[in-house]
């Protein structure tokens, strides 16, 4: 049986200049097991890693 996969992000994040801000995949991806995806986040700013993006 093949897995519906969902995703859940807000229109917008509030952040604050010169902080990092970390994006953890499981938390945006409705998932038993989230990290079994390739998730690839891209930016002009900010790096991917395997299991989250993050912004400084």
């Amino acid at each position: 049986m093949q897995e519906k996969l969902q995703l859940f992000m807000p229109e917008s994040y509030d952040l604050v200049v010169g902080d990092t801000f970390q994006l953890y995949y499981r938390g945006i991806i409705q998932s038993y097991n989230p990290y079994q995806y390739n998730v690839v986040a891209t930016c002009e700013k900010g790096k991917s890693f395997p299991r989250y993006f993050e912004n400084t």
